[in-house]
């Protein structure tokens, strides 16, 4: 469905460890929660949980698939804006401001304090550049990879709190011209290619 997907995730591979990850994907939807577990429920490392995105959540971090410009205040965002603040925001818009010239690509990511001692870190890695379908084309795989990397990057360094598990959005809600079952697909692939990096002893770094 991606193309070369392989290839792409091992684009950058460098020789730094990789931890295992836990993920836990929450939906209140539960024909969400049925599509997750009938597709992904093999995967190891990975729960379904049935629930609001961030109630009641204690992670390392939350995978944040936003856009490009780092607004929290749409659509799945806005459970990242209830929750951490408007501070959160203008963080994430001046580390974008500073580090990437006012845009933050697909496929690249940054990760963030949140101020939350339940919740500490927040990975921004945008499936789209402004709001729109991520169906067609393989960005929401391009995302969490750019997620992974940054999470696995952040654990070489050693220098803050280990990101060792993580929380996802429900990435299948019902909106025009998103699919899905091609969304959840990529899903899968982006989980099984970074599962083949680690099985390799490596972990990516750009």
């Amino acid at each position: 469905m991606c193309g070369s997907l392989d290839d792409q995730a091992r684009r950058g591979v460098r020789n730094v460890p990789a931890c295992p990850l836990g993920i836990e994907l929450r939906t209140h939807a539960p024909r969400n929660a049925r599509l997750y577990r009938a597709t992904l429920g093999d995967l190891p490392g990975l729960t379904i949980s049935e629930g609001a995105l961030l109630d009641a959540c204690a992670h390392d971090a939350v995978i944040a698939p936003t856009n490009s410009f780092g607004y929290l205040d749409g659509g799945v965002d806005q459970a990242f804006a209830h929750r951490f603040g408007p501070r959160l925001q203008r963080a994430l818009h001046s580390r974008i401001a500073e580090e990437h010239e006012g845009e933050l690509p697909v496929g690249e990511a940054a990760i963030l304090a949140t101020g939350d001692f339940l919740l500490p870190f927040l990975v921004a890695a945008p499936a789209t550049k402004l709001p729109g379908s991520i169906s067609v084309e393989p960005l929401l795989f391009s995302a969490m990879m750019a997620a992974f990397r940054a999470i696995a990057r952040w654990n070489a360094a050693d220098e803050g709190p280990a990101i060792e598990n993580v929380v996802l959005p429900d990435i299948a809600r019902m909106m025009p011209g998103w699919h899905p079952d091609r969304l959840v697909l990529q899903l899968r692939e982006a989980i099984e290619a970074w599962n083949g990096v680690r099985r390799d002893g490596r972990a990516q770094a750009a």
